[in-house]
């Protein structure tokens, strides 16, 4: 009332403030009795904090360079505007690559107490396990998997950080992060066109006009922090971790979740961890899904030699990985109904994708555990080729030999018939690395930065979980696209990616 009789400007503010005011102390009491009262809504306000802050913020950038590539990720893109400048995929790299070493990775034990297994009922297991492209029930995203093991009464919680506070400025998550195009030199392929099955398509020169209509392909979203949880009294039975009416997925592309819990078991074990089943046998998925979970928690089995890991060893690059590590042949358990006093629980990956910090744990626990490789005389070419011959151009053989005594500075390896470390040593010296999509380039994550990692790739299926892994490394992808089924490659186009790596072009 007396805003509309006082006719003063600076009088009529005073008036609307003390307006104000009371109804805005009676909209905040009503909020906070609303969260006190219902913690649902508080875990609703923690994640969309902690999206706020880290989500992605642009401001007009130069042109991206051809040699600056980025990732991929599932989780889904936080839009906004802002001042702050595109956070692009090398910079996480390059402090990745400054900080991983100095993260402490002594795992966290407590004093084990022998126990009765927890009496459950026959209530239906509730699944939690990563969402996917096509949702199902009991799928939740890579921050809600986080978080319900957080909070879960039955689970201790554990972040992989350093006593060093320069190497935690990612500790609650990365932020989300643009990537650039892969290199192309086909002039009837357009890289700005969706293809393939992730129908990716890629924008040459991201700004803030532009950010919003980037696809999934072209930008890593928010990563969680690496971590492990150990479960109280827990069984395990095909990968997963269960309790009386909950059971965790091992993450990755394994969907093979238990039903209710096991009412009879193997044996019982005091302290253990489980990791996958079934998909552990592919060399990809167990170098990029599975093995980088066995490193983060390595030292529990150094330090622990009655520790044991529910794991399907079927083949023999498995038990190389698994000795690198340190995990002997005696602490394995091949996949059944067990329970364990104390159950480890390492941070588990998404499909066809390893999260960024996990990759790096990974890299340094194996690179420590190898003696130092001798630098090579000629600049090594890893010929990453298939065993049966399967997704390899028709012409292969004439395009290698042409390549071979074109490049006579380079010195051309091929991986096949070598030991795990031989590989590993290979691939870490290589400058390049030209194959076929496949397994065949799996071996790319022990590559080093700025190193070189040519794809044939069909580009009406394409899937781009190699594209998304030198990214995370700041590696250079070049794609090579085909139609398909049998096919040939131009060996000009090639050689031009092999110029581009060499920097001749």
């Amino acid at each position: 009332f007396l805003y509309f009789i006082d006719g003063g400007s600076l009088m009529r503010l005073v008036w609307l403030v003390v307006a104000i005011f009371p109804i805005a102390m009676v909209m905040t009491m009503t909020m906070l009795v609303r969260v006190h009262d219902d913690p649902s809504l508080m875990l609703t306000i923690r994640k969309q904090a902690l999206h706020q802050q880290n989500k992605l913020v642009v401001e007009e950038q130069p042109p991206i360079a051809v040699e600056e590539i980025s990732t991929v990720e599932d989780e889904p893109v936080v839009q906004s505007r802002g001042t702050s400048k595109i956070f692009r995929a090398p910079e996480l790299a390059n402090y990745l690559y400054e900080t991983t070493s100095l993260l402490d990775l002594k795992i966290h034990t407590s004093p084990i107490k022998d126990s009765e297994p927890p009496t459950c009922g026959n209530e239906k297991l509730r699944k939690i396990e990563y969402n996917h492209r096509k949702p199902r029930r009991g799928e939740v995203s890579t921050l809600e998997f986080m978080e319900l093991l957080q909070h879960d009464p039955e689970v201790s919680f554990h972040v992989i950080k350093s006593t060093n506070q320069s190497a935690n400025k990612y500790e609650q998550g990365t932020p989300e992060i643009v990537s650039s195009i892969p290199i192309s030199y086909n002039d009837e392929f357009r890289i700005d066109k969706p293809f393939g099955g992730w129908k990716a398509a890629f924008i040459a020169n991201v700004t803030s006009d532009n950010v919003g209509k980037l696809t999934a392909a072209q930008r890593i979203g928010w990563q969680p922090p690496p971590y492990y949880a150990v479960f109280r009294n827990a069984w395990v039975n095909k990968g997963y971790a269960i309790l009386c009416n909950r059971t965790y997925g091992t993450g990755a592309c394994m969907w093979e979740s238990p039903k209710e819990v096991p009412r009879t078991t193997v044996n019982t074990f005091d302290v253990g961890a489980v990791v996958c089943d079934t998909w552990c046998a592919g060399y990809f998925h167990w170098t990029h899904e599975h093995l980088p979970r066995v490193a983060m928690i390595a030292s529990l089995f150094k330090s622990n030699k009655e520790a044991k890991l529910v794991l399907p060893v079927k083949s023999g690059f498995q038990s190389e990985f698994l000795n690198i590590l340190g995990v002997s042949k005696s602490q394995i358990l091949k996949p059944d109904n067990y329970r364990f006093r104390q159950l480890y629980f390492p941070q588990p990956q998404r499909c066809g994708n390893v999260f960024s910090q996990t990759l790096f744990i990974l890299r340094r626990v194996i690179f420590e555990s190898l003696p130092e490789a001798i630098p090579p005389s000629k600049t090594i070419v890893v010929l990453a080729e298939r065993k049966h011959g399967s997704r390899m151009p028709h012409n292969y053989k004439e395009v290698k030999n042409r390549l071979v005594e074109a490049y006579d500075q380079l010195d051309f390896k091929v991986h096949l018939g070598k030991k795990v470390t031989e590989q590993i040593n290979l691939f870490r010296s290589a400058l390049i690395v030209y194959g076929p999509h496949g397994a065949n380039l799996a071996n790319i994550l022990f590559m080093k930065r700025g190193s070189h990692v040519i794809e044939m790739l069909p580009h009406n299926k394409a899937n781009l979980c190699y594209y998304s892994t030198t990214q995370r490394l700041d590696l250079l992808y070049h794609v090579i696209p085909h139609s398909g089924g049998k096919y040939a490659v131009s060996f000009d186009e090639v050689a031009r990616h092999f110029n581009h790596s060499l920097g001749i072009i």
